[in-house]
Parts: C-alpha cells; sequence; structure tokens
C-alpha cells in the first residue's frame, strides 16, 4: 500500500464513524507516517488498545482496558505483527517501532487476566502468529485477528482459546455472541455476514465516498 493522504483521511473519518469500542491499527494504518497518524487516527473515537506499538518510546494507546456487561467483567488488549515492515510497499516513519509480540504480551496478560472473566485479544498478525500466541498465552478467551485475510466461518478453537477471522477488505462482518452462566463461559455462537451490494448504503459513508473523490479530482491530492 503506498500513501494516498486524501484516501486515508477519508478511511480515518469512517473508523470514527463507525463507532468502534476499541481497536488495533494493521499495517496499512501507518503508510502515511507519525503526523498523518497522530493528527487523525489516533483521534478517533475509538481508543487503541496495543502492546507492541511505540512511538517515540511511548505506547501507542493504552496497553488494555477493562469493561462491564452486566456484572461480567471483559478485559481486552491488542497486538501487531511486528514483522509489519515487509508487508509495506512504502517504508512507515522510522519514529514507529514495533516490538515483539510476545514479550510485550508477558507482562500484560497475568495481571488482565486475574483481574478479568474474559479476556479478548485485538489481533492484527496473521492466522499462524494468532495459533502461536493462543498456545503461549492460553489465559486468552477470544482472539479477533486480521492481517492473513483468512476466513474462518466458525472460530478455530485452540485449546480454550478461539480464533475469529472473516477476510479482507471489510467483506464480511464476524458475530460472536458469548453467553455465561454463573460467569462461565456456556455457549458460543458466531455467525458471518457477506455484505452484498443488495444491501442498503449508509447515506453518511456515500456522502463521504462523494467527497472523496471530489477532492480527489480537485487535485488537491491522490
Amino acid at each position: 500500500i503506498l500513501p494516498s493522504p486524501i484516501l486515508h483521511k477519508y478511511v480515518a473519518m469512517a473508523y470514527d464513524y463507525m463507532n468502534y469500542d476499541f481497536w488495533i491499527p494493521g499495517d496499512q494504518d501507518f503508510v502515511e507516517g507519525s503526523d498523518f497518524f497522530l493528527n487523525n487516527l489516533s483521534k478517533i473515537s475509538a481508543p487503541i488498545v496495543n502492546t507492541n506499538i511505540y512511538y517515540q518510546d511511548k505506547t501507542v494507546g493504552k496497553s488494555n482496558a477493562i469493561v462491564m456487561f452486566g456484572n461480567i467483567r471483559v478485559g481486552i488488549t491488542g497486538t501487531i505483527n511486528d514483522d509489519l515492515h515487509k508487508y509495506l510497499e512504502a517504508p512507515t516513519d522510522s519514529d514507529f517501532i514495533f516490538k515483539d509480540q510476545t514479550l510485550s504480551l508477558n507482562p500484560v496478560m497475568p495481571e488482565l487476566s486475574e483481574k478479568t472473566d474474559y479476556l479478548i485479544l485485538l489481533s492484527h498478525s496473521g492466522i499462524e502468529r494468532d495459533r502461536q500466541i493462543a498456545k503461549k498465552f492460553p489465559s486468552i478467551d477470544l482472539i479477533i485477528g486480521g492481517h492473513s485475510q483468512t476466513i474462518l466461518n466458525q472460530p478455530e478453537q485452540i485449546g480454550s482459546t478461539y480464533i475469529s477471522q472473516v477476510g479482507e477488505s471489510g467483506y464480511r462482518v464476524g458475530i460472536i455472541k458469548v453467553i455465561f452462566e454463573n460467569k462461565r463461559v456456556h455457549q458460543i455462537k458466531s455467525s458471518v455476514i457477506l455484505l452484498e451490494r443488495n444491501m442498503p448504503d449508509d447515506p453518511a459513508v456515500v456522502d463521504m465516498i462523494k467527497n472523496y473523490h471530489k477532492e480527489r479530482l480537485s487535485g488537491s491530492g491522490n
């Protein structure tokens, strides 16, 4: 992925509009360099949870979060493939450092696991690395992954950890429903929805696309 400031500006706007609870950046989010990332992506409403992305010796976002769903304490943290640079067509800003994933998760997992009833890892690492992480950190209950563009119509189970990925480019939405009884997981239901052309468009996103094309064609950028 090559730099395209106008396109990535509108992508950041779409991220913000979708009103996520938390997110972990992927390789394409770094192609515009640190100024763009800090002024656009790091300011969207959803906080970044991350253990191994650093900028000027500081963690990008926060390492973890704990949220309540009824009386269930859910811990959320994130990680990104530390080989990220080799997947980019253009070099990322040298101020970003992607530290070893295992070493970065080591200090976070025991404490977060102790404080929570259910532990979710947001991962932009690829399916093979997710499998390795699941084996290394069995306290993780669910890995929501990306990067390898793998489609898992049902979550893959390794030990007590479930791994979910739903492919590339936002063509699919994954839904995982975790049902608890007495703070223990009773049942997990999942589905993958393919976003098809006959589905209604969101008017606000359509406007973003139109404005993007207008700005791009005006000659003010790519």
